[in-house]
């Protein structure tokens, strides 16, 4: 049992880096859960509540990057060969035991957190289901990433739905709030996908035949472009909403991330190296977590 866990250890030090997932997992379900302390009656945060539904939120992504580790297997194995998957010193036996212990703790937490939480969670493995078989158009999606990207990334504002509902003191009440949500809903997906394009930035001796960029798809201007239009509209509607709950303190920030990542881009663009690539990805990231974290912050000053 202790070489099965080390094991897993080593897998998420290079495919689910733990520290970074907490990170992102935490952002998102707080984010979220202040920002539904906008509902006219909404219930008062409690600690032990966000905990759980944060735990809820990063075994769900574990759980999601298991599930890609099977349905990229071959794909990963000629582009990767590398990876620990690839040469076989962690096996998708060793990841569904751990996909096991991962569903079975979600379970525990959903009783926990009551009924409601566990109806959501259940309509969220539903999208998992529908993900994992590529929407039953895998063909059409591998072919236009464009609508592989939405598709994948319409998972994120299904997440936050669980959060902002644990806010509500009635589903009637969750379902009279849904049009306030919808801006929150495109924003936190506007800077998810700022990310997931930056991460598959990449320079031209950087394309790999059997990988997927976005660069290689559309274009280094067309990538560049696309992505600071999902990075100002994150950041412009979540100042937005922040100016409407009465604080935008946390503006100036999430700016300059906007502001650096667009100097950043442009000088891929100009210099397309791998060094440069890898300095997109970087930054890409950050920006989602400084858009993240203003927010939450903003949300929850807003809120006390």
């Amino acid at each position: 049992m202790k070489n099965f866990w080390n094991i897993c250890l080593r897998w998420s030090r290079e495919r689910f880096p733990i520290p970074a997932v907490l990170l992102y997992s935490g952002a998102q379900f707080y984010m979220a859960y202040f920002f539904g302390g906008r509902l006219p009656d909404a219930r008062p945060p409690v600690l032990g509540e966000t905990l759980a539904g944060w735990a809820l939120l990063f075994l769900m992504l574990l759980r999601l990057r298991i599930a890609d580790e099977q349905k990229d297997f071959h794909q990963d194995v000629q582009a990767y060969p590398e990876r620990l998957l690839s040469r076989g010193i962690i096996t998708m036996r060793h990841l569904w035991k751990l996909f096991a212990c991962a569903l079975a703790a979600e379970i525990a937490l959903c009783v926990a957190l009551g009924w409601p939480v566990l109806v959501l969670w259940a309509a969220i493995n539903a999208w998992f289901f529908l993900m994992g078989v590529e929407f039953f158009a895998p063909k059409f999606l591998n072919a236009h990433i464009g609508w592989y990207l939405v598709t994948h990334q319409l998972l994120v504002p299904v997440f936050a739905i669980l959060p902002l509902a644990m806010r509500a003191n009635s589903f009637a009440t969750a379902r009279a709030a849904w049009l306030q949500w919808l801006p929150f809903l495109a924003a936190l997906m506007c800077g998810t996908m700022t990310y997931e394009i930056a991460r598959k930035t990449w320079a031209p001796n950087r394309e790999h035949p059997h990988a997927v960029s976005y660069t290689r798809s559309w274009g280094i201007p067309a990538t560049v472009a696309v992505n600071q239009v999902f990075a100002w509209t994150c950041s412009g509607l979540l100042i937005m909403l922040m100016v409407e709950s009465g604080t935008s303190l946390a503006a100036a920030p999430m700016l300059a991330a906007n502001a650096v990542f667009l100097a950043v881009e442009l000088r891929f663009w100009r210099t397309p190296t791998p060094a440069w690539s890898k300095r997109v990805e970087f930054c890409g990231a950050i920006a989602m977590f400084v858009f993240f974290a203003c927010a939450t912050w903003a949300f929850a000053l807003a809120g006390t």
